[in-house]
């Protein structure tokens, strides 16, 4: 839930599982919200900031129009610089975000963590051992 912090004076994400008790403020007061405000625009981005415990940044080399097309909102913060699209997450996993990385479809450049620049070079291993393996053909694959 987005809204207003009356301790903070600012507006932020509550997680409602973790809301204790509701009182009535002593005077309470409605107020305007920022200019350019959106609250669904907050709660996605909050959502993908608590996906994991390793802060993720990546340069796609890319448009942010072709990124938002792959990436769904709240996976990632995109932003338009001059060299590409800077994508910032988090992940549990540096194996899964290689993965992930890997299936964007566009060059990339990793700036953090060290981890995932090992792990998509891992990937990037298997990935051309399994192609360099020569398995026979064996036809198209029949439906069943």
């Amino acid at each position: 839930m987005s809204g207003l912090d009356s301790r903070r004076a600012e507006i932020r994400v509550f997680r409602v599982d973790r809301v204790r008790s509701l009182r009535p403020a002593a005077h309470p007061r409605a107020t305007e919200p920022p200019p350019g405000y959106a609250p669904a625009a907050q709660l996605a981005s909050a959502l993908g900031e608590v996906a994991g415990r390793h802060r993720v940044r990546v340069l796609l080399h890319t448009t942010l129009e072709q990124a938002a097309r792959r990436i769904p909102p709240g996976a990632a913060t995109l932003v338009q610089t001059a060299e590409g699209v800077l994508l910032e997450t988090r992940a549990e996993r540096f194996d899964t975000m290689a993965c992930y990385l890997a299936g964007l479809g566009c060059p990339l450049t990793v700036h953090h963590p060290a981890e995932l620049r090992e792990a998509l070079a891992r990937l990037s291993d298997r990935l051309a051992s399994s192609a360099a393996s020569g398995g026979r053909d064996m036809g198209p694959v029949r439906g069943r």
